[in-house]
């Protein structure tokens, strides 16, 4: 059975459905879909999981091609040999068709790119094109997302992240009509996940849920869903990481991914993903333990905002960081040392550990400080102040 979660969110969200992948007939057939193109990844084929897909989609008596090919932190090259793999389906296996439907089942990279080609698609010219928030206003095929990951979030989002191929610095591509149409959550398909992925993964998920709590753009509702989804994340993160079979942890969160995806929509993010971008850009590191390792010193540093530091506070409350009896101060301090808590658990290194005497902070502020998420900080951030976190992180030990 396939249970939908979620319903208080915004008209017009992503449908979110908990439930095994066997029951993708229930999510095809109201919609009427018969050809399919299937977007992921060479792990995901190594593990079955792309197989078993293809498997239960010929059972639905659907035409199925797919492009299996993308990588990590995804660029223009990934986007473009999807877009051609597309091309020679519609040809080869649809009849000249478009495809009625496309279906990414992985990781946020594979659900990017599949984003991504459908608008290059649609629109034309290259996905540098679409670069910020745009507006199509061209019929696209919907696309239905499976998560194998429990941390971007992208299956329900309408942005696509994508990698500057030379400078490897991330750029956003969003457009309401490559939002996916339905997000399938199956909590088993994530324990074929390594457990370096698994707490990468979640740290993302964490840093997206504190991000998207405080932001200048957000709403009551998605600062609803970011406590939400960040008491989720607490409740489970550890679990994960210590247990790789327990189910229930898993199924929570990956809610609790989706949940903080849903609250990105309408809050965007901050210091943390700005920063996160630069060391990805500079070190290649993977984005959620980036995220991980600006994370509690951008909450310390936001804090001395009332708004930020109430809200922080009642995050930590609800998630049992915190006693209602304690401070300000001591609520946030509970707070950031749960954070690094986590960090270790997780076996993150810290930055101290990763910086290389030819790369100098100053460099590091001034790439995170031309990060579009650096606008929606709580508190006002520019290379200075990036600078000045950059230096806490170093300093800081587990």
């Amino acid at each position: 059975m396939l249970i939908e979660l979620f319903r208080d969110v915004p008209p017009g969200r992503t449908r979110v459905l908990s439930g095994s992948i066997d029951r993708i007939g229930d999510v095809l057939r109201p919609l009427g879909i018969g050809s399919v193109f299937v977007v992921t990844d060479p792990g995901i084929v190594r593990c079955g999981h792309a197989g078993r897909m293809l498997s239960l989609l010929i059972d639905c008596r659907a035409s199925v091609s797919g492009f299996d090919a993308v990588r990590e932190n995804p660029s223009k090259i990934d986007v473009d040999r999807c877009s051609a793999a597309l091309d020679a389906a519609v040809v080869d296996r649809f009849g000249g068709k478009e495809p009625e439907c496309v279906l990414a089942i992985g990781g946020g990279s594979a659900i990017d790119v599949a984003k991504a080609a459908i608008l290059v698609r649609a629109g034309g010219g290259s996905i540098e094109d679409y670069r910020g928030v745009g507006s199509l206003g061209a019929r696209v095929p919907p696309l239905i997302a499976v998560p194998t990951t429990a941390g971007t979030g992208s299956e329900v989002q309408s942005f696509a992240l994508i990698s500057d191929e030379s400078t490897h610095e991330k750029f956003a591509c969003g457009d309401a009509a490559i939002a996916p149409r339905v997000a399938l959550l199956d909590a088993e398909l994530t324990r074929t996940m390594p457990r370096h992925v698994t707490a990468s993964t979640g740290l993302d998920t964490i840093g997206h849920a504190l991000e998207a709590l405080v932001t200048t753009k957000g709403s009551d509702v998605s600062r609803r869903a970011a406590r939400d989804a960040f008491v989720l994340a607490a409740s489970a993160f550890d679990r994960v990481l210590t247990r790789a079979d327990d189910l229930e942890a898993r199924e929570a969160m990956l809610q609790s991914s989706s949940l903080a995806g849903l609250a990105i929509e309408n809050s965007m993010l901050g210091a943390a993903h700005s920063i996160a971008n630069a060391l990805t850009a500079k070190f290649e590191m993977a984005h959620g333990e980036a995220v991980a390792l600006a994370l509690p010193e951008v909450v310390r540093f936001n804090s001395v905002e009332p708004a930020a530091r109430a809200l922080y506070r009642e995050a930590a409350f609800h998630a049992g960081a915190a006693q209602s009896s304690d401070s300000d101060d001591i609520a946030i301090d509970r707070l950031i040392e749960q954070m690094y808590a986590w960090i270790g658990h997780a076996g993150i290194d810290l930055l101290a550990s990763r910086l290389r005497r030819d790369v100098h902070l100053r460099d590091l502020a001034e790439v995170a400080s031309r990060q579009w998420t650096a606008r929606f900080n709580p508190r006002a951030v520019d290379r200075s102040a990036f600078e000045t976190i950059l230096e806490a992180m170093i300093r800081a030990r587990t």
